[in-house]
Parts: C-alpha cells; structure tokens; sequence
C-alpha cells in the first residue's frame, strides 16, 4: 500500500506578531521546554507542545493551546527518529538520517496514536470546509491526519473531525465528497487505509455514513477486497463482502482476492472468501493456481487449507506443479505437507519434462529431496533430455546432493541422450560456470563411484582369465604326461 505523510500548510495568525507570553519555570522545566523569550516565539511554542505530546502530558498540551490558540495552525519541523534498513546490494544494515518533516499539532497527536490529545487539538480549531481541507492536507505529500486516524482506528477522531465540520455549516453531501477525495501520497483513500490496516470501526463509518464504494480501483487495479485479502482481518473482509464487494475481482495483473491472500498465506481470511463463493483455482496470468503460490511462499497453513477445499496438489498450469516449486525454493515442510496430501512425487512439468526430484537436485535443497525419496520419489527418472537428477546436481555442483543420490541408488554412470554421464556434465558445469565451489570436489566422488564399479568388473574379468589360465596349463600338462 502507499505510505504515508505530507507538509500542512494552514492560515493562523502570523507568528511572528505574537510576543513572548511564558518563561520557563518550574510547571515545565521538567520535560525540557524552550524559553520563548530567547528563540523565535512561535518556534518554541510549537517545540514546547510537541514535546508536551511526545511525552504524555494531556494537559499541558490544553495548557499550551488554551493561552496560545493559534499555534493549532502552524506547522513547525518534527524530527523523526533515526531508522536502521538492509541495503539491497551489501547486505548490510544502514543507518538513515534523521529526518524533518513539515507537521502540524494534530499530525502530530495522531501520529503518536493519542486520541485525547488529537481531540484536544480539534477542539481548538474552527470548522468548515477550509478546516476540513487542513486536516486532509499531507504532510511530506506522503499522509494526513485524517489518513493516519483511520489506519489507527481513531473512530473518535473522524467522529470530532465530522462534528467540528458540520459545526462550521458543511452538509453531509459536502463531509462525504471531501473524505472520498482524500487520497495518500500513493493515490489510494481512506478506504483502502482501512483495509490496510484492519480499521473496522473507521471502514464501517466511512462506508455507512459517507457513502464510500467498497469496489473503488487503486491506480494498481486492486479493490478494498484485494487489499484486506492480503493484509487484513475477517471482520473486514466480511464487512466488505456483506456491503457488495465483488468476492473474484482482478487487479490489473489478473489476480483475485482469493489469490492474494493465499499467497500472504491469510488463512482465516481465505476461509470467509471461500465460504462467499470465491474461486479457489483461479490463477494467475502465468496460469499458476492459488495453491501454487502458497507452495512458492512456503504456506503450509494456506496449502493446507487448500486441499481441504479440494485444490488439486498437482495443479500443474503454469508448467510445474506445487511440489515442483517447493522443492526448487527450499521449503521441506511444504513438501512433505503436499506429499501427505496425495501429490504425484513423480509428476513431470515443463518442457523438460523434469520430477520434483531434479528441481530440489539442482537447487540444493537437501532436505527437500531426502522428503521426496521418502515419500517415494524415483531418483533415476530421466527428463526430456535424459538427464537424471544426478545429472543436474552435477552439473551445477552440487556436493551434498550428489552423496545422497549416491547413497540412494542413483547410477554413477548413467547416460543422457547425448551419451553423457553424470561425471561430463561436472566437467562442463564448471568450464562454463554454471557449478559452484564444490564442483571439483564433485568430480571427484563421481569418478570414485564409477571407478568402484569399473574395479569390480575388472576384477571379476581377471579372476576368471586366471581360472581359465591355470585350467589351460594343468590341460596341457596331463597331454604330455
């Protein structure tokens, strides 16, 4: 979803006319106030209430406003709080600069999530539709208070805003066309806010008493539905679905609400989606199923779920079926929950026509093939090309995986239909780099395997020439005697 926050820009009185009325004294020395009288006036009465709302103090808050109306109006700098993130390209954990950000008072009291300081802030301020457009104003072109109170669930907030509103003479009609033209810095409403963030009270004001359509499109094409699907609640969901959300919507990727939520793996949601009538097959553009997706992520609840709704495990429309995909990404407990369900260990997908078994030899995922062998997979199946898993590990390296074929019976020597052992495509693996490290270390065990088998054969050979041998030489010997 889009994210939040966005500059005000109010009238008010002009700061610069109001003379210093406070010193600091012993009422607000403790939290650390500015003196008025040694910095720009309106600067540290704006600092001296923030700090009064960043730090609790309700009342000082009501002092500050109540000698000092105006300073509802102005908006001042609020620092946020250095931020830590991973960079995408090291790997490592950067520290952000701390920001400034343009922000009103109420910004401010709702963003720390206090509704009695936010509804202490409204009080001051007059009604109307200019109030209504402050309070609708992003800070940083990014959020508004309005926006931050309904992700928050402030019911009490929109409800001050609303009265504050009508007492300034705006209508109904008025109230509702201005909420519905509130969008975030990403475009979406007040609306998909809800949905976002599983703000029942606030979507089921908004929608019962502003009219708001609960199958508005963002500029992705996703629908309340879509949004709550992937990161929501039930009650939502189920209040959107009993006032007329379209239960199989699509985005413009083609996706539905069922979809999303299996793929953020929101089973409780998925139920009440499914207990509407959505489909649970349709897929994706890709032609992958709900289930597939699941398998992707890891969701052993979601896949669960789904065969208990009768999603077929080898669904198979996008070229490979779900353990096919959750073998390749390394996700065991899904493995073994698809092969508990009846999936096909042995289904081929693509145009390689390669077993589940060959996606985990490729990938290196250890303990998804020692799943599969488990659960019956045939290790010496060959793919389009007849290349078996054992040649894939090989190919890419793949040393763990190569002694676990080994110690289940995979043939050392085996031949694709190129004539090719498993041992040539160690060699080719690492000559054009598609191996890693360990390929070497590969080759190696490669040719002690067929080596082991080669000696026995010779060994056999030369037992019998030399049986053959001393029966020829005790022959001769009983010719001449």
């Amino acid at each position: 979803m889009s994210s939040l926050l966005r500059k005000l820009t109010t009238g008010g009185e002009n700061p610069a006319t109001q003379p210093p009325t406070r010193t600091r004294n012993d009422s607000t020395s403790g939290i650390g106030l500015e003196d008025p009288s040694a910095v720009n006036v309106d600067h540290a009465l704006f600092s001296n209430a923030l700090k009064a709302i960043t730090q609790g103090q309700p009342q000082l808050l009501t002092m500050f406003i109540k000698k000092h109306a105006h300073i509802v109006d102005i908006t001042g700098p609020v620092s946020s709080p250095t931020q830590a993130q991973v960079d995408r390209e090291t790997g490592k954990q950067v520290v952000l600069p701390e920001a400034i950000h343009q922000m009103t008072l109420l910004d401010c009291a709702v963003k720390q999530g206090s509704v009695e300081m936010s509804i202490n802030v409204l009080e001051a301020m007059s009604g109307g539709r200019d109030f209504l457009n402050s309070v609708g104003n992003k800070y940083d072109k990014k959020m508004s208070a309005v926006h931050l109170a309904v992700r928050q669930d402030m019911i009490s907030v929109v409800e001050k805003i609303i009265e504050i509103a009508k007492a300034g003479g705006l209508g109904d009609g008025e109230i509702s066309e201005m909420f519905q033209s509130f969008m975030d810095g990403g475009g979406d409403d007040l609306v998909f806010a809800c949905c976002a963030s599983g703000s029942f009270n606030c979507l089921k004001y908004l929608v019962s008493n502003l009219q708001f359509d609960v199958n508005l499109v963002s500029p992705s094409g996703a629908t309340c539905l879509h949004v709550a699907a992937a990161r929501s609640t039930v009650p939502v969901t189920e209040f959107l679905l009993e006032s007329g959300a379209i239960v199989d919507a699509l985005d413009n990727d083609k996706l539905t609400p069922f979809f999303l939520a299996s793929k953020f793996n929101n089973v409780p949601v998925m139920s009440a989606l499914a207990k509407a009538g959505a489909s649970i097959i349709s897929p994706a553009q890709n032609g992958a199923e709900p289930i597939y997706v699941a398998a992707q992520q890891g969701h052993v609840q979601a896949i669960e779920l789904l065969c208990d709704l009768k999603a077929s495990p080898d669904s198979i429309g996008c070229g490979m079926a779900p353990l096919h995909v959750a073998s390749m990404m390394g996700h065991p407990p899904v493995v073994k929950t698809l092969i508990s369900k009846g999936a096909n260990v042995n289904l081929q997908g693509g145009e390689a026509k390669n077993t589940p078994a060959h996606c985990a030899a490729q990938t290196g995922n250890v303990e998804c093939l020692k799943a599969l062998i488990e659960g019956g997979a045939d290790i010496k199946m060959a793919g389009s090309t007849g290349a078996t898993t054992l040649h894939l590990a090989s190919w890419f390296g793949k040393k763990i995986i190569v002694e676990t074929l080994l110690a289940n019976g995979a043939v050392p020597d085996a031949k694709d239909e190129n004539g090719k052992t498993p041992f040539d495509y160690s060699e080719d693996g690492y000559r054009v780099g598609g191996s890693g490290p360990e390929a070497k270390k590969v080759g190696k065990i490669l040719k002690k395997a067929c080596g082991e088998e080669g000696g026995k054969k010779k060994k056999k050979k030369e037992k019998k020439e030399k049986e053959g041998g001393e029966g020829g030489k005790k022959s001769r010997l009983s010719r001449m005697e």
